[in-house]
């Protein structure tokens, strides 16, 4: 079954990164009933607007063809971010996800709101990322008239960007989806876990792939990525491959003259979101 047009909202979510629950550790600081956060940069941000968003951004192609296997993108977005202003318009998630042509949905959830902050919030929870696809594939349902087994079936290929690497690695070590996951993009998004992701992919490695970009930002980090997976059972490519196979250990390392802001919608090409999904084939 295909529509007319590409089906896309912003809905809030009950199983989101956000709000925590009352007494959560995560907050250090309080103003009356306010709670707040210092980040490492030593600024405070309050729970209410910047950790109560529960907004997830969903989005179902025209052409997405209930006969056919799919893949879920879940993207994670760095740092600084709106899902409207950053996710759908500046970094054309939605475009990139449909350009692919792999009958591929989106579901993007909104983390810190517009803050300089990486945490995973509720995915660090132990189950919370599980249920969280669970209703993503009920909404993704209800939103392009499909039902949910579709989504429910689907390939799940995690992409994170900047600070998104702390939910990815959150959801691959707690979230209780690690055999699900076909594949994990890093957008210059390794600033740490390095050991996480490579021994996640030494586990899984014969229905998965591994792909990170990096600029100067995360170079260190991906160099001793290299070394780890030297040392285990997927030594790395140095570069991109044709495709994107289970088992596949790919580091590349962009251009000089790319932008760490830019990495998602120009990289070693530009879209490329839409490169790497197309780099995996359809399920």
């Amino acid at each position: 079954m295909t529509r007319a047009h590409d089906q896309v909202c912003l809905t809030p979510f009950d199983e989101s990164p956000f709000p925590l629950r009352k007494g959560h550790a995560f907050f250090d600081q309080r103003d009356g009933a306010r709670r707040g956060r210092t980040t490492r940069h030593g600024q405070v941000y309050w729970e209410d607007p910047t950790y109560s968003c529960r907004d997830v951004l969903l989005a179902v192609p025209a052409d997405f063809d209930t006969t056919q296997a799919a893949t879920l993108v879940v993207y994670l977005h760095g740092n600084r971010a709106r899902l409207e202003r950053d996710v759908l318009i500046r970094q054309q998630l939605v475009k990139q996800v449909r350009a692919a042509d792999i009958n591929a949905v989106l579901v993007a959830p909104q983390l810190a709101l517009d803050a300089p902050d990486s945490s995973a919030g509720r995915f660090a929870q132990r189950g919370v990322f599980a249920r969280f696809l669970d209703e993503a594939a009920h909404r993704l349902g209800a939103l392009g008239g499909t039902g949910a087994a579709p989504f429910r079936a689907a390939r799940l290929i995690i992409i994170a960007y900047s600070g998104g690497y702390c939910p990815a690695a959150a959801a691959l070590a707690v979230g209780g989806v690690r055999t699900r996951v076909r594949g994990v993009v890093l957008l210059d998004a390794l600033y740490d876990h390095e050991a996480l992701f490579a021994q996640w992919l030494a586990q899984h490695r014969r229905h998965a792939f591994l792909l990170s970009a990096y600029t100067h930002s995360t170079r260190t980090r991906n160099v001793h990525l290299r070394t780890l997976l030297k040392h285990g059972p997927v030594p790395p490519t140095l570069g991109l491959r044709a495709q994107l196979t289970p088992g596949t250990a790919c580091l590349v390392p962009l251009d000089g003259a790319v932008d760490h802001a830019d990495v998602v919608t120009r990289a070693w090409c530009d879209g490329p979101v839409t490169d790497v999904l197309r780099r995996t084939g359809r399920a």
